[in-house]
């Protein structure tokens, strides 16, 4: 069985996923049998050329990124025995577009909604929610809601909460669509310690505003990009997480690797996108709220130790490691008995 694997580069927890599915892969099939492609989101890509030539039993793709799906499709159009699984990971990019949609947005939506319609399993990995239904229901048959994959074996705790030396942190994508601006501007009183990618070329006005206000504001300590290897020992060494997101999140990797090491999310309740973290965080209002919850906990707390063992505990039973790889391997098989009795 050959698979054709499309892995777009571009960085944060797409990629950190799309790279564990490959070692999945990689660890069944012999690499003369794997075509890994891996670009940037905006680099041109020559993907049907290369499918033709590769002649692939299976096509993954990680995300739907428009212009491997738009090849994905193509392709299977004209060779409908190949098998095709899609990664998504950004559930809303299959859902109904609203009459205020630009020609092009539903143009591209349609050839999203055809493409998962002759697709042969969409793993969600955001956690659809369950009062979410895809209204094509030959769509939603194919849907198996799921999670980020991460490793029980790696985020775990480490280090009793109590014992912790740092109080509070923040793990993730640094951007005014990410991180609240207004939190960063009105956190005069509590330090907390940032780390992850920051953008300083982004053509969008407000960046350059957001990284001056994070760079003055002394209660911000930026300590840069944490290497994968090194997460859970970071993560060990924090009592909270603290996430004053700014409504664009759809999952938030880092923060699952967080409650696995028993760090305790500390987070705005805005928008629907933690109802996946149901019980295994703490939420707050707004920003303000946000704030004065961290000038309590800093002034006095409890400990909170049987709470971080619980929260890490509910997290690898719900979004088990393991047990994603196993289903996803035993696909990978089916089609590979599939292929065989064609071949034959």
């Amino acid at each position: 069985m050959r698979i054709y694997y499309f892995n777009y580069n571009v960085g944060s927890g797409i990629e950190a996923t799309g790279n564990v599915f490959k070692t999945w892969i990689e660890s069944i099939l012999e690499p003369s049998d794997v075509f890994f492609e891996q670009k940037v989101q905006d680099q041109p890509s020559n993907q049907v050329h290369e499918l033709i030539n590769f002649k692939p039993d299976v096509i993954i793709c990680n995300e739907m990124y428009l212009k491997s799906i738009e090849q994905m499709f193509y392709y299977k159009s004209f060779f409908p025995e190949t098998k095709t699984i899609i990664l998504a990971q950004v559930w809303r990019m299959l859902q109904t577009i609203s009459e205020n949609s630009s020609d092009f947005e539903k143009i591209v939506n349609r050839l999203f909604v055809q493409t998962a319609k002759q697709t042969d399993c969409i793993f969600v990995l955001n956690v659809k929610p369950e009062w979410e239904k895809y209204k094509e229901g030959e769509i939603e048959a194919k849907i198996l809601n799921r999670c980020h994959p991460v490793d029980d074996d790696i985020y775990k705790i480490k280090v009793s909460w109590w014992d912790r030396p740092n109080l509070f942190g923040y793990f993730g994508n640094i951007y005014p669509l990410k991180f609240s601006h207004d939190f960063v501007k009105k956190n005069k009183y509590v330090e907390m310690d940032l780390y992850g990618c920051r953008q300083f070329k982004a053509k969008e006005m407000s960046y350059p505003v957001f990284n001056r206000d994070i760079d003055s504001n002394k209660c911000l300590i930026y300590k840069g990009i944490v290497p994968q290897d090194q997460m859970s020992d970071v993560l060990n060494s924090y009592k909270f997480f603290v996430l004053p997101h700014a409504g664009q999140e759809t999952f938030n990797v880092t923060l699952l690797q967080a409650i696995k090491c028993g760090t305790i999310p500390l987070v705005i309740r805005r928008g629907t996108w933690l109802h996946w973290a149901k019980d295994m965080h703490l939420a707050v209002g707004d920003e303000e709220k946000l704030i004065q919850k961290m000038v309590e906990i800093k002034t006095g707390f409890p400990d909170l130790t049987p709470y971080s063992e619980t929260i890490s505990k509910m997290a690898k039973e719900k979004y088990n490691y393991n047990k994603l790889k196993k289903e996803f391997q035993e696909i990978l098989f089916t089609f590979q008995k599939k292929c065989d009795i064609i071949g034959s």
